[in-house]
This record gives structure tokens, sequence and C-alpha cells, in this order.
């Protein structure tokens, strides 16, 4: 009766899943090249940098996270098994935890953080962090999971410098930068390729981007002046009486959560965050076009780094009266 439970429950998951593994897990991934028509969407922010209010769980959602588990405990020795991905899926994202709630009710349940040693277990048992690179769910559990294991953290730092983009579905993103991301947010655990991401920082494209957020976090010695030179360069391109443009925002706001992998001690580099909050960005907002907004995602970087950074993002209206508006 359990397993017919369990079988229900993931059906579902398992049906995209399949279409998923049909289309992408046999590609090869292509070699990069010009990455423009690969940057897709806004800047992708930190969990740090994107707090999200929670609720306590209920019956419904803890019994949901137990039967999660135990298919991956189960089907651990068959990654290609749809039921395998729906767990994944499930521990990954917590949009797909929320269960049991009126559709009025648009919270979301607080992260099974009790069950994470015993997940990461049964998906380093089930090979999920053994494959040559990571697509987009096991990275997001990776990043739902921290640095609790060497094998995770070596996994995402294989899939964040791999030589070839990884595709996607259904942009067709580059999944590097994602992967560069998570493991800046592991902190110290990236030390090991801090140097090797301080050679590639630039504000050309989310890969140069994500080596400094990698640098940054990494601890590598020059990041975090360098990091202050790119926001620099790019916030004084636009006039202040022009929005910033759109792509280039992404690779401001990318560069200043580089920043924000420091926490205080990149204070004394953080005075571009202050001229960033000053100014306006482009949003797209489709049938409209573009839209010209006040950075409010800098406003939970500003508060990470602290002192004066902090103190600025204070005064500001758009920063006290969050949520915001969702940029694009």
């Amino acid at each position: 009766m359990k397993r017919r439970v369990i079988l229900g429950l993931f059906a579902a998951a398992g049906v995209f899943s399949a279409g998923w593994f049909a289309r992408d897990v046999f590609q090869r991934p292509k070699a990069g090249g010009d990455l423009t028509s690969l940057d897709v969407g806004g800047a992708r922010a930190p969990l740090w940098a994107n707090p999200m209010p929670c609720r306590e769980p209920n019956a419904i959602e803890e019994r949901q996270h137990q039967l999660a588990l135990e298919v991956l405990e189960v089907f651990d020795a068959d990654w290609l098994n749809p039921l395998q991905r729906g767990a994944i899926q499930h521990f990954a994202y917590p949009w797909r935890q929320r269960r049991g709630v009126p559709t009025n009710d648009k919270s979301l349940p607080c992260p099974p953080h009790a069950l994470h040693a015993s997940v990461a277990t049964a998906a380093i048992k089930a090979g999920v962090f053994r494959r040559p690179f990571l697509y987009a769910d096991d990275i997001s559990l990776a990043q739902q999971l921290g640095p609790r294991d060497p094998q995770i953290v070596h996994a995402v730092a294989r899939s964040a410098f791999y030589d070839n983009i990884i595709p996607d579905d259904p942009f067709k993103a580059d999944l590097r930068p994602y992967a560069r991301l998570v493991l800046a947010e592991f902190g110290l655990a990236a030390r090991e390729w801090a140097e090797q991401a301080m050679a590639q920082v630039s504000a050309d494209n989310q890969l140069g981007t994500g080596a400094a957020q990698v640098a940054v976090a990494g601890g590598a010695s020059k990041a975090l002046p360098e990091v202050q030179r790119l926001m620099e360069q790019l916030i004084s391109a636009t006039p202040r009486d022009k929005p910033i443009p759109r792509l280039t925002r992404n690779r401001v706001y990318e560069l200043a959560f580089a920043l924000g992998m420091a926490g205080e001690e990149a204070q004394r580099y953080a005075m571009p965050i202050v001229e960033l909050l000053d100014r306006r960005v482009e949003s797209w907002a489709p049938p409209y076009g573009m839209l010209q907004l006040p950075p409010a995602r800098m406003c939970p970087v500003a508060e990470r780094i602290g002192g004066s950074v902090a103190k600025a993002a204070r005064t500001k209206d758009f920063c006290a009266r969050r949520p915001n508006t969702l940029e694009q």
C-alpha cells in the first residue's frame, strides 16, 4: 500500500522527468562560444539574497518529505528512474513541497533541514553527484544541501568549470554560471577553485561574473578590488539620468552578489552598491516593454555587507517596503 502511495505522489514528476531525459541527458554539451544569446532571464541570486518567509510544514507536507526520502533511498541504483528524479526535484525546489493548503494561501513550507543529512547520504549513494556534470535539478539540490560532503562540492565545481556549455532546457541557457553561484555559496569550501576562478573574472557575461563570485567566496587576494573596479566601470558607462540597461543591470547585480559573498569584509569595496542604490534599472515587462525600477534586489545585499552600505539602503523607501516588484 505504501509503495502505491509513493508511486501516486511521484508519477506526475516522472512523466516530466522522462521527457527531460529523452531530450537532454544524452546530448553532449556544445563547445562554448558567444554567450550573449544564452543570457536569458534576470540575474540569478544566491539564497541569502532572496529571503523567502516560510511556515512550519503541515502534516501532509511532513509525510511528503518522508516519502520523497524513501523514494530516493529505494531507487538508489537507477538514476534514470523518473521516481528518483521526482524525489530529487522535491528536495531541490521548495515550491514543490507545498501540499494541503488553500489555493489562496501562497506560503511555502520551511525546508526540511532535519532531513538534509539523510537526503545527502541517499543522493550520494544513488550516484547523483558522481556524474561528469550536473543539470539544474541536481545543482539546485546541492544548493539546498550545502557543502556538507566533499562529493557534493566537487560535483558542483566540476560543473562550474566544465569546458563545454551545459544546456538548460527549455531555454538552453548555460548552467555553468548557476553552478558557479552555488559553489560560491559554499563559502570557503570553494577555496580550492578560487585562483582558477580569478583568472576568468570579467563583466562580459555570466561566466565571468560567476567566476567573480567564486573568487571572492574562495578568498582570492585580488578578487574584491577587481569586482569593485568592474562594477564602477559598468555603472559609470550609463549617464546618471538614464536607467541602467537590462543586460548591464544583470552583470552589475551578479558582481554585487560577488561582493555579498564576502559579507562585512566587502565594506571598503562596496561603494558601487551605494551608487547603484541611487540609480534606476531596466526591467522587462511584456507586453509593455521595458520599465524603469529602483534596484530593490540590492537591499538584502547591502544588509549582508553592513556598515555604511546597509545604512544607505535603509534610507531608501524601496528597501523598506519589500516585497517589491519582481524584476525580469
